[in-house]
């Protein structure tokens, strides 16, 4: 949404380092949004017990370097880096989601029998979810960055002096991780184990500022 040109509220300033954020973070969006498009591969492996683990220690992994990246962008903004260093910051980041993405469509690509293909579809479905949370969340730096007078009127904060405006990202776990523990549980053989090595992801957030906006009003 474009600001009303007909609005009476001073034009806010944003930090240039912020703005680079959101210029650089834009082609992410598209990218993580036309993965989330994309329609299933075929001719991929069989769902199996195994094969569930391996991916989903993968993806437990790939989400704690996403998160040490966005701390870092957080460090970056914070220190008023030059455009350079935020788009070195972003590259960073992008690159470990990249791995976020690639395990979704290696899952989407699976077959299997129809007990596998449930534990395909629930690793899948965990995937997304994920990749959506921070989908939204960069969707919303682009959005406060291209708008933030309307970001601030949404959130009903003051659209005049110096304000400041925090846009965490949180990672919740899926609801369908623990369909997918159920799943593994029920398919599991005695050489299987369990999965139990999601909790150091499950309950992370992150509840730095990413974007701590200032917004100026005009003298």
């Amino acid at each position: 949404m474009k600001r009303d040109t007909n609005s009476t509220d001073p034009p806010p300033q944003l930090p240039a380092a912020v703005i680079a954020l959101g210029r650089a973070l834009r082609p992410t969006l598209a990218k993580v949004s036309a993965t989330l498009r994309t329609p299933p591969p075929a001719g991929g492996e069989v769902a199996t017990i195994a094969s569930v683990e391996r991916c989903l220690s993968r993806l437990a992994n790939a989400c704690g370097d996403v998160v040490a990246k966005v701390e870092e962008l957080g460090q970056a903004l914070a220190a008023g880096g030059e455009e350079s260093a935020i788009y070195r910051a972003v590259g960073a980041f992008e690159a470990h989601l990249q791995v976020l993405q690639d395990g979704y469509a290696e899952v989407l690509a699976w077959g299997g029998t129809k007990r596998a293909r449930r534990g395909r579809d629930l690793l899948a479905e965990v995937h997304r979810d994920i990749l959506t949370q921070i989908k939204d969340w960069i969707e919303e730096i682009v959005e406060t960055v291209d708008d933030p007078l309307d970001a601030l009127k949404r959130r009903g904060l003051p659209t005049k002096g110096e304000v400041k405006l925090t846009i965490a990202l949180t990672l919740h776990p899926p609801p369908e991780l623990e369909q997918l523990m159920r799943w593994a549980g029920k398919n599991a053989t005695p050489q299987g184990g369990g999965i139990g090595f999601w909790g150091i992801v499950a309950g992370t957030v992150l509840g730095i500022g990413i974007a701590d906006l200032l917004f100026l009003e005009d003298e």
